[in-house]
């Protein structure tokens, strides 16, 4: 059993419709969605860019840029996580209320810290010291099933 799930606040952008076929064969279903461009904030400070993916109607309106949203997500990160794209498929998703463009929207929001990363899967390492010399980490991988295929992910 493997699993790789992230959990925070991200602010959202560029959103757009898609329609996607059902990878069955023979098969003319569809399914919409709609995709936004975000980031993560690791431990460093340091921003991987993110797709995520949310299931809605083609009715369901994009919501505008810079919403924040709590979110619950399934992931897969590349191999290099700071040279590509992590892919999200949003769980849940609620955004927070009021006008993004507003200079007070931030007043309203929790403080954001760093998003959670819950991961089950097999670890490829012994222990080892982080940079903070206190702190010991450790290589897994994980696959989480993320647009309509299991995919693998390697976290440190």
């Amino acid at each position: 059993m493997s699993s790789f799930l992230i959990l925070g606040l991200f602010a959202l952008s560029a959103g757009k419709h898609v329609v996607t076929s059902r990878p069955a064969p023979n098969s003319d279903k569809t399914t919409s969605h709609i995709l936004y461009g975000t980031s993560l904030k690791l431990t460093d400070q340091t921003l991987v860019p993110a797709e995520l993916r949310v299931w809605a109607l083609k009715s369901t309106p994009i919501l505008p840029d810079d919403t924040v949203v709590f979110l619950l997500a399934k992931a897969c990160s590349p191999a290099d996580a700071t040279a590509g794209t992590v892919l999200l498929d949003s769980l849940v998703m609620q955004a927070f209320p009021g006008d993004p463009d507003s200079e007070s929207y931030d007043d309203h929001l929790p403080d954001g810290l760093v998003p959670w990363a819950i991961a089950i899967g097999r670890t490829l390492s012994q222990t080892r010291p982080l940079g903070d010399g206190v702190s010991k980490g450790f290589e897994i991988t994980v696959s989480e099933y993320v647009r309509d295929e299991a995919r693998q992910s390697g976290l440190q």
